[in-house]
């Protein structure tokens, strides 16, 4: 089974750096003297952990970084919590990269380009987030810039892959599913037996009593190959008749009643229908490899030092990686002040 690919754009939005707002970490104990809170400041807020052709980056960059870009991970509450804070800080450094080079190549954003980027998106701009929604948009324009302008695909590639991959564009035996849902057994039994007498109040049935959240759609689940869905469904599903009404299924999840619309036989798509999804998985492909390069170029023509011994916690090598305990400061390339390579 072939996997259906995000629009383009959507792609290179993985690759940009995610900055909404400013966040200030502070911390606080209380006074020993007096039941009043104290604020004091935190030894490793301002320790320089990252160096890029002399510019520094603190630690207090990097909690803001974590704050913006993964605000939904309660880290305090992760067992493996400096082995997610390591693997955080390899992508902040990477992101870092990026948007030093993109202020490097001078790259700007124009107001009108904020003003668009936060109404398509329905944010409210304010002067807390408006840098960081420039840096949003200054990084897209990079590695638009820079990687996806220079990307093509042609027909001979396509074909190649087609022919190739024979395996990804066979397709099983599928089904158009709807389904009514309930969390209670006696409603789903009460409305499967009404569905036996009355087989066309489907629909409104799952409009009125599915506990879903698109159950607007009159229950409608999508297209379903076997072997995409649990046992305890496909056993079900794949044995119904075009429009006939299933027993109740019971799963973790709750009670279900399912219908199948239509049916399509095992069959091999046509390299005609499969052209557009073998062009975005090309193009995806050429992505990936082209942001590697571009992003290892500009670390290998550029100073940069990573003080370990100064991030607030312990760092942790990603399992396997040759290198010896990142626990003090680490040069990962030599140049000079203007990024370029210094001859030893």
């Amino acid at each position: 089974m072939y996997i259906v690919y995000n629009h383009t754009m959507k792609i290179i939005k993985r690759f940009s750096i995610i900055f909404l707002i400013s966040i200030l970490f502070s911390t606080y104990c209380t006074n020993k003297n007096n039941s009043n809170k104290k604020e004091i400041s935190d030894p490793y807020e301002e320790k320089v952990i990252l160096k890029i052709n002399g510019k520094e980056f603190k630690n207090k960059d990097f909690k803001k970084f974590i704050s913006l870009k993964y605000k939904d991970i309660d880290i305090s509450k992760k067992k493996k919590k400096n082995i997610l804070l390591s693997r955080f800080f390899d992508t902040y450094v990477d992101n870092s990269i990026l948007l030093y080079f993109a202020d490097k190549e001078g790259i700007e954003i124009s107001e009108d380009d904020v003003k668009k980027y936060v109404t398509s998106r329905h944010i409210a701009l304010n002067n807390s987030n408006k840098d960081s929604i420039k840096n949003i948009l200054k990084l897209d324009k990079l590695i638009y810039l820079k990687i996806y302008q220079n990307i093509s695909i042609n027909d001979n590639e396509i074909k190649d892959y087609y022919i190739k991959n024979p395996e990804l564009f066979q397709k099983n035996q599928e089904i158009e599913l709807y389904q009514i849902f309930l969390k209670n057994k006696d409603n789903a039994i009460k409305i499967r037996g009404e569905l036996q007498n009355y087989p066309k109040l489907f629909e409104k049935f799952a409009n009125e009593n599915s506990k879903l959240m698109d159950n607007n759609k009159n229950g409608y689940m999508g297209n379903f190959q076997k072997g995409e869905l649990p046992k305890e469904m496909e056993n079900v599903v794949f044995s119904l008749k075009i429009n006939q009404i299933s027993r109740v299924v019971e799963t973790k999840y709750g009670f279900h009643i399912f219908k199948v619309k239509k049916r399509r036989n095992a069959r091999h798509e046509y390299l005609k229908n499969v052209s557009g999804i073998i062009r975005e998985t090309l193009k995806n492909k050429k992505i990936s490899v082209n942001y590697n390069k571009y992003l290892t170029d500009l670390k290998n023509n550029s100073n940069i030092v990573i003080n370990y011994k100064n991030l607030f916690f312990k760092y942790s090598n990603i399992p396997g990686e040759k290198n010896e305990t990142k626990n003090n400061s680490n040069t990962i390339n030599n140049a000079d002040s203007d990024g370029k390579s210094s001859s030893k």
